[in-house]
């Protein structure tokens, strides 16, 4: 894919030096890959890494923003955030397994209403894959996926807040 991309670029400029046409309007943005990332968050900003194969872009993103990131012949990206600070100093993984825990017990007690079994299997499944998201770091969340030419990959992150006050990122990068 990549030399593909290379040469795509190179058939470009050269048809334009050779008709002697101008580049005009087209910037980078017409001849890279584009990753929009989207902080679905009510009132939590973040700061979001965007890696390619070869550069990383970081990026502030305040509640309700988002941002793209450019590269240049890039086939991958992975979308990364840190976990939400504790005032307990305890890791984002370590909140995260305690979590899942106690929201198993919920789901198999007999001594919970069946609205507390069905929100804590609902939190459960977004604490899961947070879990799955941290790819043996103890801070660190992330998601990735394959770039298509000439398509922007979305990817969204929001802070989402359970029952009991953890705090936890749910990233898409469907």
């Amino acid at each position: 894919m990549l030399p593909f991309k290379f040469l795509l670029v190179f058939g470009l400029l050269t048809g334009l030096v050779a008709e002697k046409c101008s580049l005009g309007d087209l910037g980078v943005a017409d001849f890279s890959d584009q990753v929009t990332v989207t902080n679905a968050s009510a009132v939590a900003d973040v700061f979001v890494g965007v890696e390619f194969n070869h550069g990383q872009v970081e990026m502030y993103l305040p509640a309700g923003k988002s941002g793209t990131a450019f590269a240049l012949a890039a086939t991958k990206y992975l979308v990364t955030v840190v976990g939400p600070s504790d005032e307990h100093y305890e890791s984002y993984i370590d909140r995260l397994l305690f979590l899942r825990d106690r929201l198993v017990e919920v789901t198999l007690s007999s001594k919970v209403t069946p609205d507390q079994i069905a929100s804590a299997a609902t939190e459960l499944t977004l604490v899961q894959s947070a879990l799955e998201q941290m790819n043996g770091s103890a801070t660190v969340q992330s998601c990735g996926g394959t770039l298509e030419a000439g398509v922007t990959s979305q990817v969204t992150v929001k802070l989402t807040e359970t029952t009991n006050g953890t705090r936890l990122w749910v990233l898409d990068c469907g």
